[in-house]
């Protein structure tokens, strides 16, 4: 939901300001099925809405648009709706003042790759949802119908978690899987697709492909897949005409992109090389190998030994052809310090570099861990606080250890390849908050796109250090984050109500972690403004000018 989200709130935000009020509802029929969650939603909108003017209606999947139609005469009388879903309506019994977007199954795309990648497949294992909804498993099996005779096709459907689970832990050699949806848990409960995608991919014994962009990262190994970013643009494009005006009949049902994705570290567990893979494929969670995160600094280094190199066989030679030898070996001696302390520089700046990633993400995680042990002693004599608070500690030191490998291999975090700056920095305040007393508050204007990959990673450190300086410093009870962007400018405030720093000094402090901030503003040419004092809390703000995508 957060990637569709994010297309859908893109193409809101060239609507003029205040004329677009966005109401968001989860009807959780996968969680809780059955007619008496279905009408207590109903009564719930019914309620909710009463009186209300409400323009258009977008419904996400095709259990929102089945629900919207059978009680949109009772809800929302006369209200127009853009659809996304995987049945395609047959032609002439499309729903009146309807229109949006199809994203049936792709799944001829997806399993015509996958035999690509591994031409030895003999047998394809499908893996798809309700038993209820035929329509996509009739579509999916006349889509596959080319490949009858190349290879066995097996349909796994209507069946729960469980039983699932336990086919796919002992499927023949040379099989695939290719996981369309599942929301079936064990016992009667309900299942995202996302966590029955990783369940079933923890414990295949064969290669797990999927159609849906929000499941790679998952552990399957990618695919032809919709983007509910591209789904989420269109559908609100659409919702933006109606509301300008236009009919709902007016606007062609649209079908959404495929785009060729991928888990990188999914492609090595099954050994599929990179380069087989389709021109244009993205590949996600790539881990750089030494080679590839330093070549530009390798070759520096090499380039001013073998300069240095060079310059003392001269410097050799000039002394055997000169009858001068101590003038000789003074030029020499002082090329070579020169050469010697540019070596000693460099080394120095990546050792600063490197200290302050470390200072930055795990100190951070360490801070979480401290608190909820804090917490946990504080709780101890009851078992199940004590035990969530574990389980917290748990999670935390897991998140630790992951920052440790990917300062290592100076990956990006996590979060910011999978959902962009803002969400990541979403997330992060609100991981933060979950494990402080601190109240934390964020105002964030969309920057996704704008900036290159090093600077959306060095913002994120700036904040990551900043929100750490408050929970373990400033002995806060509120703080705020703002990113903004005003033209070409974009500027960072993170503020708290604590205690303050004392004896400030031109708006620098002594504290390693600020000279990180500080250090980080720098490279990337904009300024950073320290304001505090006892007693009267901490304020910092950045400012840095951003041209062409770069700052």
């Amino acid at each position: 939901m957060a990637l569709l989200d994010r297309g859908f709130e893109e193409v809101l935000r060239s609507a003029p300001p205040f004329t677009i009020e966005l109401n968001r509802e989860v009807l959780e029929n996968y969680r809780f099925p059955g007619e008496a969650h279905t009408k207590m939603m109903r009564n719930y909108l019914k309620e909710k809405y009463s009186g209300r003017k409400i323009d258009v209606v977008v419904a996400h999947t095709d259990t929102a648009l089945k629900f919207f139609l059978q009680y949109r005469d009772e809800l929302f009388p006369g209200v127009p709706v853009v659809y996304i879903i995987s049945k395609r309506p047959e032609p002439g019994q499309e729903p009146a003042l309807s229109t949006g977007v199809w994203a049936g199954p792709n799944i001829r795309e997806t399993l015509e790759l996958a035999l690509q990648l591994q031409p030895t497949t003999t047998q394809v294992f499908l893996i798809s949802g309700s038993a209820d909804n035929q329509a996509v498993e009739v579509e999916t099996q006349q889509q596959l119908k080319q490949f009858e005779g190349r290879v066995r096709l097996n349909y796994i459907s209507g069946r729960p978690i469980d039983e699932v689970i336990a086919t796919v832990k002992t499927l023949p050699p040379n099989s695939i899987i290719i996981f369309q949806r599942l929301n079936q848990g064990g016992g009667g409960r309900g299942i995202t697709p996302r966590e029955a995608a990783a369940l079933i991919s923890q414990a295949a014994n064969a290669p797990v492909y999927s159609t849906l962009d929000a499941n790679v990262g998952e552990g399957v190994v990618g695919g032809m897949v919709m983007t509910h970013d591209d789904m989420g643009r269109r559908a609100a494009r659409m919702a933006l005409k109606i509301v300008q005006g236009a009919k709902p009949e007016q606007i062609p049902v649209e079908t959404s992109n495929v785009v060729p994705m991928f888990d990188w570290r999914q492609l090595k567990r099954w050994g599929i090389r990179e380069s087989s893979l389709p021109v244009g494929s993205v590949v996600l969670f790539k881990e750089w190998s030494f080679w590839e995160l330093y070549r530009g600094r390798i070759i520096a280094v090499l380039a001013v030994v073998l300069i240095q190199a060079l310059l003392i066989v001269a410097l050799l030679l000039q002394r055997s052809r000169r009858a001068k030898a101590e003038e000789s070996r003074q030029l020499s001696q002082q090329a070579l310090q020169k050469m010697t302390g540019q070596l000693i520089s460099l080394r120095d700046e990546e050792q600063r570099r490197i200290a302050a990633e470390l200072h930055d993400g795990l100190g951070q995680s360490l801070v979480i861990i401290n608190n909820r042990a804090l917490i946990g002693l504080r709780d101890a004599a009851d078992p199940s606080r004590a035990t969530e608070q574990f389980e917290e500690i748990s999670s935390a030191a897991s998140s630790a250890i992951d920052e440790v490998r990917e300062i290592a291999y100076n990956l990006r975090p996590h979060e910011l390849g999978k959902l962009g700056l803002v969400n990541a920095i979403e997330s992060m305040v609100s991981k933060v908050a979950s494990s402080s007393p601190v109240r934390f508050s964020a105002e964030l204007d969309e920057l996704d796109g704008l900036l290159s990959v090093e600077v959306e990673t060095s913002i994120y450190r700036i904040i990551q250090e900043a929100l750490n300086n408050v929970v373990r410093h400033a002995e806060a009870t509120e703080a705020r984050v703002a990113l903004k962007r005003s033209g070409n400018d974009l500027f960072i405030t993170v503020a708290d109500n604590g205690k303050g720093i004392a004896k400030p000094s031109n708006g620098q402090r002594s504290g390693f972690g600020l000279v990180g901030i500080s250090e980080r503003a720098r490279m990337l040419g904009g300024s950073c403004l320290i304001d505090s004092a006892p007693g009267r809390g901490t304020t910092l703000n950045l400012a840095i000018t951003v041209t062409n995508g770069e700052a």
